[in-house]
């Protein structure tokens, strides 16, 4: 990766393609609203907007032609849910599903929109609001210290890092951790040195050259590619008896005392008839041990999915007790996936156990 420290350089005016002197040009600034009011609709919940800014480089005097514009989109993370990281953690994923998917650009720069916690600081020296069309922190044109050897070693670092873990097989147990590690870096910078810290120039760096996308991509294509249920390289095809009965006992686990929410007035399942346009294949019967194609003999241990995913399990528990084994501060993101990880799994034991 070749680095380039051309971010570094200060100019006399803001971009005058967005700003007329120190004022965001009006059609700019209806257009990043906008971006921003289509943003909050994508969430599907209602909160109450404290301010949408506009920071970064293309809200001071270093900008360059590939700056993002970085839309900063500030509510009380609270009124989603009063649990705050994982608030955060599934604005995460909304934030790079949106921006993955929607190539927005304004004046030729992209568009990155970042939802902020109304109580969250944030580490800039120029910070301009949409909503009162006036800066919240004026920037000044200064020349930065900057140590550029530190920043294009540390760049090319964790350039040549990222490029190792996105060849490997169980990438999908690493990238989380690799993309938390790159914004507590960033924030460490921030905190200690500002803008121009080693930290954050090397986590531009990294976003420019389109490394924090390679990450979010891949984790989007492993996931996809663990919800996809394969048997023998096919599909997995699901018969009208079997959906039937997969409906019935989720009926029946409403009604389960162990889900919160205790008793609901349901309809009884035991007479439901899925309708046929929800088929995804027919009644095809398979052949037992007697071969008298009944169906209800099936042999003990064929089911390929299950024995794939405990292999998966077993392999997975083992590597993250020896990596777990030396840390004693793992984040709250990563005790909230293996709680709900064992929720699952449980509930598929007492399923096949019969227990209720």
């Amino acid at each position: 990766m070749e680095i380039t420290l051309d971010s570094l350089q200060v100019h006399g005016e803001l971009d005058p393609e967005l700003w007329d002197n120190f004022k965001l040009k009006p059609g700019i600034r209806k257009a990043l609203l906008r971006i921003a009011a289509e943003f909050l609709i994508s969430l599907g919940t209602e909160v109450e907007l404290s301010d949408v800014t506009v920071t970064g480089s293309l809200a001071n005097f270093n900008y360059t032609p590939a700056s993002d514009i970085d839309l900063h989109i500030i509510f009380d993370y609270t009124a989603i849910a009063e649990d705050v990281d994982v608030v955060k953690e599934m604005l995460a994923a909304k934030r790079t599903l949106w921006n993955l998917k929607h190539g927005i650009t304004v004046k030729e720069h992209e568009v990155e929109v970042y939802p902020q916690d109304s109580t969250e600081p944030h580490h800039s020296t120029g910070v301009y609001s949409l909503i009162r069309d006036d800066w919240v922190t004026r920037p000044r044109p200064s020349s930065p210290a900057v140590d550029t050897t530190a920043v294009s070693q540390k760049a090319r670092a964790a350039a040549r890092f990222i490029d190792d873990i996105l060849m490997m097989d169980d990438r999908m147990m690493f990238i989380p951790m690799i993309r938390e590690k790159l914004t507590t870096m960033r924030k460490s910078g921030l905190d200690s040195a500002g803008e121009y810290s080693v930290e954050n120039l090397v986590f531009k760096i990294l976003r420019r050259h389109g490394y924090l996308d390679k990450l979010a991509e891949a984790e989007l294509h492993d996931r996809d590619v663990s919800l996809s249920l394969a048997q023998e390289g096919n599909i997995m095809k699901v018969s009208k008896s079997i959906f039937a009965e997969i409906l019935r006992e989720e009926f029946g686990e409403l009604e389960n005392p162990r889900h919160r929410g205790g008793s609901h007035e349901r309809s009884q399942a035991g007479d439901f008839e899925p309708p046929d346009d929800l088929l995804l294949g027919g009644d095809d019967a398979d052949e037992c041990d007697e071969g008298c194609g009944c169906g209800q003999h099936v042999p003990a241990h064929d089911n390929h999915m299950v024995l794939t995913a405990s292999e998966e399990i077993n392999s997975l528990a083992s590597k993250i007790a020896d990596a777990s084994a030396s840390r004693s501060d793992l984040p709250d993101w990563v005790d909230f996936k293996l709680s709900s990880s064992l929720t699952h799994l449980r509930d598929i034991y007492l399923y096949l156990k019969g227990s209720d």
